[in-house]
C-alpha cells in the first residue's frame, strides 16, 4: 500500500531516493564487488559486501549500514529495493577516456577521484507493489573529504563554468562543472554503448522514467543538472538537506530561460530535510525564498531541536527514516516549522547573498577551509595550500574585518540563545570534548601513532606543532574573536547612547521634567552586540574550566621527540607568539573598557563615574542603563583577563620543555607534579630526598609539610591584602553591585584560617625539633650501649 505525500509524491518513491543515497555512503570504491556476477551490482549485494567489511575492522558508517540492512529485510515493506542495480559510477571511469571525449584533464581528473565527488546511476526494474518505482535515478553523493573548500566557491566565486547549447554557464564551482561534464558524459554512454543496463537505461529515458537526486552538496548538484540539462526538464529532483544556488546562478537561470520557465523548473524540485539542518538554508533570501518551490520537513526523534551540539547530526541523511516495532520503515513525520538552526542560518544566508561576491567568499571561505583542514583532515582536491592560504589572507583584509569571526555576530540573537538554552549540557559535553582531545593527544605522543593528515611530510618536530595548530589555536582564536566581538559591541553603545542622553536633556530638561516622556527609556537594555559578547565570554570561562578539569588526568601531554629538527628555537618561538597574540588581546580589551567609561562620562557630562550615583531627575533612567552595560564590560573583562592569564600560564608551560642541559633533539617529559602545585619548585625536590633517620623519622616529609603550611599562610596574607584593596575600590565604585558584607565575611574567616596555619606551622616545628632531639638521644644512646 503506498502513502501519499502530496499529490505528485509518494511516501514510498521518497524512502526509495533516500535508501539509494544511503548507499553512497558506504565506502563503495574500497568494497570487492569484483566477484558479482555483473559489473554492476545490486544495493543487496553492496550493503553485504560493506557488513563483511566492517566486520574485518574497517570503517563504515554503523548508522548508514543498519538503517540499509533494516530496509532490505522483508518486513520493511520496501525490501524489493534491494534489487536496484548501480552503474555508471564517476570514479570508475577512465580518466584518459574521458580527455579522448573532449573533457579536459583537470575536469577527468576530478570526475575520477572520489574524493572531489561521486556520481552513479540506479535501474530498479520489476515489480512495483510495494511503491518502487521502476526507473533510472541519477544520485549525487554528499561532500567528500577533499571537496569542502569548493563549497565556499559554489556560492560565492563561482569560478567554474559549463556551456550547454552554446550558452555559457559561469556561476558554479569548478567541481560543479566536473559534476555537469560527468553527467554529459554518462549520457553520451547511454546513448552509444550496446551493453544491456544501456539498453534499460536507454528504454527509461524513453518512457520518462527518469528521476535526480542527492544529499546535502549532492542535492545542490542535482539541481545544478535539472537546470542546466533539457534532457532533465520533467524530470522530478529530490535534494535532501541541500543548499540552494548563488542569486547570481538563479538570475542566469532567468536571463536565459525567461522566469516563467524557471518557476516550471523549480516547481519539479523537492526540497526535503530535518525540521532543524542548516545546511538546506544557505542561499536562501527573504526577497527569493527557496529555490525549491516543494519544501518537506521532517521529524528528527531523539534529538531535542535546542542543543547546539546536536545541530549537524539533523543533516544525517539516515534519520530521514525510521524503523518500527513490526520492523517496516517509515519516512519520518512531517512538521510544520523549522527548528532554531535552521531559522539562524536563513538570517545569515539572507545578510550574505546581499553581499558582493568577493566578500561573500571571505565570509564563507575560512569556515570551509576549517572543514577541510580541520574535519576532513584532507587536503584540497582542486586548491593548493598555498591557494588557500591565499584566500585566508583576502579574508584578513575585507572592510568590516575576519570573516569567519563576523559570521559568529551575524548568527544573530537566536544562535546565542539556541547555544545557552542549555548551558550545563553544553558545558558538560565541551568538557566532555576537551577531555577526549588531551587524552587523543597523550596517547598519541605515548604511542606516536595518530592518523595521518596533510603536511605530515615533513621529518620531526610534528606533534608538537599539529597540536598547537589544533588546540592552542582554537583556544586562543576563540578568545582574540570576544576581544574583537567586545571592541565591536562597545563602538555600537557609545553613539546611540550619547543620542539618548541628548534626548533626554533636550525634552525632559533637569528644572521640569515632563512625566511620561521618560517611560520608554526606563526599559532599556544592553545593546544585542554585547549580549552576544557576554555569551562568548561565558563560553571562553566554560573552555577554561573544562580545561582545568581535564589538566590532572591529560597531563603529561607534551614532549619534543627525538630525532625532531627544532628543539628549543621552535618551542619558544611559538610561545612568544602566542603570548604575543594574549597581551595584544588585553590591550585591546582595556583600551575598549576605557573607550566605554569616558564616552559615558562625556554623554552625561560628569566628571567621574561617582556622579552616576548623585540624583539627576531627567537622568535617573538612563544611569541604571549606563550602570548595567558597565557592570556587563567589567564581568566580561574580568573573565576574559582571567582566561588569558590561564592561557599564558599554559602556553609558558606547554613550549618551556627544554631545560638549558638537554642538548638538541633529546625527549623531556612534562613536569606534572610542579604544575599542578603552581611552581612549589622545592616541594618535589624535598619529597623526592625521602631522607630518613635511623629512628625511622622521615625529617624532610616533616619540613616539606612546615614549607607547605608556611606557603599557606603566606598565600593568606596575599589573599586578605587583595580583599582590602577590593574593599577600597568598591568603596569608590557605587555602581557595581557586589556584597562588602559578603566580603568582610571571607576576609574574616581568611584571618580566621591564617591564625590556624600558623599555629599548625608553630605545631610542625616545634615537633620537627623534639623528633631531632629524639634522634639526638637515640644516636647517643646506641653509641652508649655499643661502648659497654
Amino acid at each position: 500500500m503506498t502513502t501519499k505525500i502530496d499529490s505528485n509524491l509518494t511516501e514510498q518513491e521518497i524512502m526509495q531516493q533516500v535508501v539509494y543515497n544511503l548507499v553512497l555512503y558506504l565506502p563503495i570504491s574500497e568494497l570487492d564487488l569484483d566477484n558479482n556476477e555483473t559489473t554492476d551490482p545490486t544495493i543487496s549485494q553492496i550493503v553485504q559486501a560493506a557488513r563483511k567489511y566492517k566486520n574485518s575492522g574497517n570503517d563504515v558508517e554503523e548508522a548508514t549500514l543498519e538503517m540499509l540492512e533494516a530496509c532490505l529485510k522483508e518486513e520493511s515493506g520496501i525490501s524489493d529495493i534491494g534489487n536496484a542495480r548501480l552503474t555508471y559510477i564517476s570514479f570508475k571511469k577512465d580518466a584518459n577516456e574521458l580527455v579522448e571525449h573532449g573533457i579536459s584533464r583537470k575536469n577527468a581528473e576530478l570526475i575520477t577521484n572520489p574524493d572531489a565527488m561521486v556520481a552513479v546511476a540506479f535501474v530498479y526494474e520489476g515489480s512495483e507493489a510495494q511503491g518502487i518505482r521502476e526507473g533510472l535515478s541519477f544520485v549525487h553523493r554528499g561532500t567528500p573529504g577533499g571537496a569542502w573548500e569548493d563549497n565556499y566557491d559554489m556560492e560565492s566565486d563561482c569560478n567554474g563554468s559549463f556551456v550547454k547549447n552554446n550558452h555559457l554557464f559561469e556561476s558554479i564551482s569548478p567541481i560543479g562543472e566536473a559534476v555537469l561534464y560527468d553527467q554529459q558524459d554518462t549520457l553520451r554512454r547511454i546513448r552509444e554503448e550496446s551493453t544491456e543496463i544501456a539498453g534499460k537505461c536507454r528504454a527509461f529515458i524513453g518512457a520518462a522514467k527518469v528521476f535526480l537526486s542527492g544529499h546535502s552538496k549532492g542535492g545542490n548538484h542535482a539541481m545544478l543538472i535539472k537546470c542546466v540539462f533539457e534532457e532533465f526538464r520533467n524530470v522530478t529532483c529530490f535534494a535532501f538537506d541541500a543548499p540552494g544556488p548563488p542569486i547570481e546562478l538563479w538570475d542566469e537561470y532567468n536571463k536565459y530561460y525567461g522566469k516563467e520557465r524557471v518557476e516550471e523548473i523549480r516547481g519539479k524540485i523537492h526540497s526535503i530535510f530535518s525540521f532543524n539542518d542548516p545546511v538546506h538554508a544557505i542561499a536562501y533570501t527573504k526577497e527569493r525564498g527557496y529555490f525549491a518551490k516543494n519544501l518537506l520537513r521532517l521529524d528528527a526523534p531523539g534529538l531535542d531541536g535546542e542543543d547546539p551540539s546536536d545541530t549537524m547530526k539533523y543533516h544525517y541523511l539516515f534519520r530521514k527514516l525510521r524503523v518500527e516495532a513490526n520492523g517496516k520503515v517509515r519516512l519520518q513525520k512531517i512538521v510544520a516549522e523549522e527548528g532554531w538552526s535552521a531559522k539562524a542560518v536563513k538570517k545569515i544566508s539572507d545578510k550574505l547573498m546581499k553581499m558582493p561576491i568577493s566578500e561573500r567568499a571571505a565570509y564563507m571561505h575560512p569556515l570551509m577551509a576549517s572543514l577541510q583542514y580541520g574535519y576532513a583532515k584532507k587536503a584540497s582536491v582542486n586548491l593548493s595550500v598555498e591557494s588557500s592560504v591565499l584566500l585566508l589572507v583576502r579574508t584578513a583584509y575585507i572592510k568590516d574585518g575576519a570573516g569567519f569571526l563576523r559570521l559568529m555576530e551575524m548568527a544573530g540573537q537566536p544562535m546565542i540563545e539556541g547555544l545557552f538554552k542549555t548551558e550545563e549540557r553544553f558545558r558538560k559535553k565541551l568538557s566532555e570534548q576537551i577531555q577526549l582531545y588531551l587524552e587523543s593527544t597523550k596517547q598519541f605522543i605515548e604511542t606516536e601513532r595518530i592518523l595521518p593528515r596533510p603536511l605530515d611530510k615533513d621529518a620531526g618536530g610534528l606533534p608538537m606543532i599539529r597540536h598547537d595548530l589544533d588546540f592552542n589555536r582554537s583556544t586562543i582564536a576563540l578568545f582574540q574573536g570576544t576581544v574583537g566581538l567586545f571592541g565591536t559591541a562597545v563602538k555600537d553603545i557609545l553613539a546611540p547612547f550619547n543620542e539618548l542622553c541628548t534626548f533626554v536633556t533636550t525634552v525632559a530638561p533637569p528644572v521640569e521634567p515632563r512625566p511620561g516622556m521618560l517611560q520608554t527609556i526606563r526599559t532599556l537594555q544592553a545593546p544585542p552586540s554585547l549580549k552576544r559578547c557576554k555569551s562568548l565570554a561565558y563560553t571562553c570561562r566554560a573552555v577554561d574550566e573544562a580545561i582545568q578539569r581535564c589538566e590532572e588526568s591529560c597531563y603529561p601531554l607534551f614532549r619534543i621527540p627525538e630525532g625532531a629538527h627544532y628543539p628549543r628555537k621552535m618551542a619558544e618561538l611559538l610561545k612568544r607568539q602566542r603570548t604575543a597574540e594574549l597581551k595584544d588581546g588585553v590591550s585591546s580589551i582595556e583600551r575598549d573598557r576605557t573607550l566605554l567609561e569616558a564616552g559615558i562620562l562625556e554623554c552625561f557630562r560628569v566628571s567621574s563615574l561617582d556622579e552616576l550615583e548623585t540624583e539627576i531627575p531627567a537622568k535617573h533612567p538612563l544611569t541604571n542603563f549606563a550602570k548595567q552595560v558597565l557592570y556587563d564590560a567589567r564581568e566580561i573583562e574580568g573573565i576574559l583577563l582571567n582566561y588569558a592569564a590561564r592561557l599564558e600560564k599554559g602556553f609558558r608551560e606547554q613550549f618551556v620543555l627544554l631545560g638549558a642541559q638537554e642538548s638538541a633533539g633529546q625527549g623531556v617529559a612534562f613536569d606534572t607534579v610542579a604544575f599542578l602545585q603552581s611552581g612549589s619548585e622545592n616541594a618535589v625536590s624535598a619529597v623526592a630526598a625521602g631522607e630518613v633517620g635511623e629512628a625511622g623519622i622521615d625529617y624532610a616529609a616533616a619540613e616539606h609539610a612546615l614549607a607547605c603550611a608556611a606557603d599557606v599562610s603566606i598565600h593568606c596574607g596575599s589573599l586578605l591584602r587583595d580583599i582590602e584593596q577590593l574593599n577600597e575600590r568598591l568603596s569608590r565604585l557605587h555602581y557595581v553591585s557586589v556584597s562588602r558584607d559578603g566580603l568582610s565575611e571571607l576576609s574574616r574567616l581568611l584571618g580566621s584560617w591564617k591564625s590556624q596555619q600558623e599555629e599548625y606551622r608553630e605545631a610542625l616545628g616545634s615537633y620537627a625539633m623534639r623528633c631531632r632531639e629524639t634522634e639526638e638521644r637515640f644516636s647517643a644512646c646506641c653509641a652508649g650501649i655499643a661502648e659497654e
